[in-house]
Parts: C-alpha cells; sequence; structure tokens
C-alpha cells in the first residue's frame, strides 16, 4: 500500500468516527481536520478493532476535558482522531530531559477544543488517554 492509499484510509477512518460520533452521541460537537500526523509518528490505516479502539479513547478524553475544565460535553469540539505509529514509548509527547524506549508504538492523537483552547492527548492503542500538557495551544 503506498503513502497516498493510507492517508485516504487514514482520513477515512477519521470522518468516519465523526459520522458514527455525531449520530451516537447527539449534542455533542464535532469538527474534523485533515492534518498531517505529527514528526514522531505515521499514520495507521484503519481496520475494525482499532477504529473501536479509537472511538473508546475519544471519548475517555471527552470525559477527562469536562472533569478538567468544568467544560460541558456540547461545548468540546473534537477537532482530530488519528491512529498513528509512534516512533518511541513518548508518544511524540515526552520531556526533553528523559530517555524513551526507542520501539514503534501504536496509538492514538486526539485533539480536543474547549473555549478557544486545544488540548493533544496521546494513548496507546491499550491505554487511556492521557493530556500531553506541553503540547496545549490556542488558536
Amino acid at each position: 500500500m503506498n503513502v497516498e492509499t493510507a492517508r485516504t484510509r487514514g482520513l477515512r477512518m477519521v470522518l468516519g468516527l465523526a459520522v458514527i460520533s455525531a449520530a451516537c452521541c447527539g449534542s455533542q460537537q464535532f469538527l474534523v481536520v485533515a492534518a498531517e500526523p505529527p514528526d514522531q509518528a505515521a499514520r495507521i490505516p484503519p481496520d475494525k478493532e482499532r477504529a473501536a479502539a479509537l472511538e473508546r479513547a475519544v471519548e475517555l478524553a471527552r470525559t477527562d476535558l469536562e472533569h478538567r475544565a468544568k467544560a460541558p460535553a456540547d461545548k468540546i469540539l473534537t477537532i482530530s482522531a488519528d491512529s498513528l505509529l509512534w516512533l518511541d514509548t513518548s508518544l511524540g509527547c515526552g520531556s526533553p530531559t528523559a530517555s524513551y524506549a526507542q520501539i514503534e508504538v501504536e496509538g492514538f492523537q486526539i485533539v480536543l477544543e474547549y473555549a478557544g483552547k486545544r488540548y493533544d492527548y496521546r494513548s496507546r492503542t491499550d491505554g487511556e488517554p492521557v493530556l500531553c500538557e506541553q503540547k496545549i495551544s490556542t488558536r
């Protein structure tokens, strides 16, 4: 499979998840923006199991942000949700002074927005999303 085919499939998965999530979750707001993966990762073509795990990770990240920012669920936007292959165990969100195992790790990057501020969550495919605090930015 060439890189362009993988990107197209990845975009289809993100759009499909947004449609599924919007249908099941009613009042939640979604904005899907196709973006290139971070320098430390490559997009993974979707499969049924990975798509289900990504959907669970998005819900966990949204729940975390609701509690963390005391945000109403219907005011949180899902900007993007990507299945990625990270180049090390930091998931692209490590401390510059720490060492990380240099192994490929399948995981997710979920970007949410509330009140004009973006929140970048990262996780392994089998773990809970963690807020990548140094990656928080405003529009």
